[in-house]
């Protein structure tokens, strides 16, 4: 049973495009949450902002001051990335999945 070259590509051919198919699903299932639409209102993107900025300062005063323990720094640090990313690009993948939208709330007020 001495497989010859061509067969054994063949085989490695055949995990590649079984990787390449169950990327391609994953893909077509997660589409949708990669590209989004505004779903974050002006009030909402101001506090997001706001908190960014505060909880980056934190982190950083956690750090020089000894405040708080030091292995804080990193979660507000965390916080921080994720407040002002979702701030000032106003998506929240969050808020996709639970199905809340603030700027749909400012409109209808």
């Amino acid at each position: 049973m001495n497989k010859t070259k061509a067969e054994s590509g063949l085989k490695d051919l055949g995990c590649i495009t079984a990787l390449y198919q169950a990327l391609k699903n994953f893909i077509t299932k997660i589409g949708p949450y990669l590209i989004m639409e505004v779903n974050v209102g002006k009030t909402d993107q101001m506090f997001r902002v706001f908190g960014g900025i505060a909880m980056g300062t934190l982190s950083i005063y956690a750090l020089i001051d000894k405040c708080v323990p030091e292995y804080y720094s990193p979660v507000f640090g965390l916080f921080a990335i994720i407040f002002l990313v979702t701030g000032l690009t106003r998506k929240c993948p969050v808020c996709k999945l639970a199905g809340h939208n603030s700027l749909e709330e400012e409109q209808e007020n």
